[in-house]
């Protein structure tokens, strides 16, 4: 029992043995099973890079290792009951692990087929990493959800202007939006 959690936590802080590909670009390190193309990620890697730049918390020289799954078996295993995340950081070890992209569209794609910019996905997930260096895993893990969540969408939503998205939730709409039509999430 002990053998295989610890397999398990060695497993998800070095996934590195299980992926072929791998592109750095900037301070992010792209893992995959299936080639990815730099002009596919460099420019999202790039607007991630520029969000997370504006944070305060944001330190220059920190690498941020990204990990596509391409299964969903793979994605079920390193995120077990989070698997319905459409991406992971863990804590330990910082892997941030997304389901598979869109290569035409620079999007992360999840198994259910909803889906999101990956520049976006990137910013909030590295957010997870700088809040933890900054507060060290204990304080980070014991942070509220709606502080963890709610800084790293800030971050990566550009500023999500937060009176515009409680408009949005008053007005009643089914799938409320922003003005400039971003949707607005209900809780996460």
């Amino acid at each position: 029992g002990l053998a295989v959690v610890g397999l398990y936590g060695i497993l998800l802080a070095f996934p590195e043995p299980l992926f072929a590909y791998r592109i750095a670009e900037g301070s992010f390190l792209l893992y995959s099973r299936e080639p990815i193309s730099p002009a596919l990620a460099g420019p999202s890697i790039r607007r991630a890079e520029m969000l997370l730049e504006r944070s305060e918390i944001h330190r220059a020289g920190l690498s941020h290792r990204v990990f596509v799954t391409g299964s969903e078996g793979l994605y079920r295993l390193v995120n077990g009951p989070y698997f319905s995340a459409i991406a992971r950081n863990v804590e330990i070890g910082n892997a941030i692990f997304l389901p598979r992209l869109d290569r035409a569209a620079a999007r992360v794609v999840h198994f259910d087929g909803r889906s999101a910019p990956l520049d976006e996905i990137l910013a909030h997930e590295a957010i997870h990493t700088l809040v933890q260096e900054r507060l060290g895993l204990a304080r980070a893990i014991r942070l509220p959800f709606w502080k963890k969540e709610g800084y790293a969408e800030y971050v990566a939503l550009d500023y999500f202007p937060l009176a515009s998205g409680v408009s949005a939730l008053r007005s009643g709409a089914a799938n409320p939006r922003l003005p400039g039509g971003e949707p607005v999430p209900r809780r996460f």
